[in-house]
């Protein structure tokens, strides 16, 4: 009796067709990969998650814009409007003006070129220092300058942020060709927003000091 010996050849064709879609897959894989991990961080940046505990709404998680400045509790101050002010445009806050307020925060601030803007700032984030963290540590900020989810910066004085806040404020005022709503929303977001609350609320804190 004789035994047939059969082997199969397996064309090199099908070899490499079935190498091309193992590859494929994998980079499609890698891909989409990629692209979820980019949208979670994406996301985590822009929002967060926030609960509750205990339980007082329906629902207790929920998803909240982040803010790169944590928001200070306003305390407003009336001022009265100049009769030459035309509501449609925003007038820079004056230049040099003497410190009518006491208190030695206040004589630093009134050396700065944009003094009124800067106590705007300075009250609606910290309430003029009252509600400056850094001061926990003997350090000092009380404008939320460089204060979001990413760092959380203190000085060594009060005069150094000051200063800081000031060279911020010459800079995007003038990449925002002197726009106080664009330059404050940029300040307290990190977005280029015609108008926002935030810059209502430091105008209306303005002072001349």
């Amino acid at each position: 009796m004789v035994k047939n010996n059969i082997k199969l050849k397996v064309s090199p064709k099908r070899d490499s067709r079935k190498t091309f879609q193992i590859v494929l897959v994998v980079l499609l894989s890698f891909l989409f990969g990629f692209s979820v991990c980019n949208r979670l961080t994406w996301f985590n940046d822009h929002y967060e998650i926030k609960s509750q505990f205990p339980i007082v709404l329906k629902v207790p998680v929920w998803v909240e814009q982040r803010r790169l400045i944590s928001p200070i509790e306003l305390v407003r101050v009336e001022v009265t409007a100049s009769p030459s002010a035309t509501p449609s445009a925003t007038p820079l806050p004056r230049i040099g003006q003497p410190a009518s307020k006491k208190g030695a925060d206040a004589q630093v601030i009134s050396k700065h070129k944009y003094a009124s803007l800067m106590w705007g700032i300075y009250g609606k984030e910290s309430t003029w220092g009252k509600a400056d963290g850094c001061k926990n540590k003997g350090l000092f900020n009380g404008y939320g300058f460089r204060q979001n989810t990413r760092e959380w910066k203190c000085f060594e004085s009060f005069e150094e942020v000051s200063t800081e806040v000031e060279n911020w404020l010459v800079a995007n005022l003038a990449k925002f060709d002197n726009n106080i709503n664009r330059t404050l929303c940029y300040y307290n977001k990190g977005l280029v927003l015609t108008d926002c609350d935030y810059s209502s609320d430091v105008l209306s804190l303005q002072a001349n000091i």
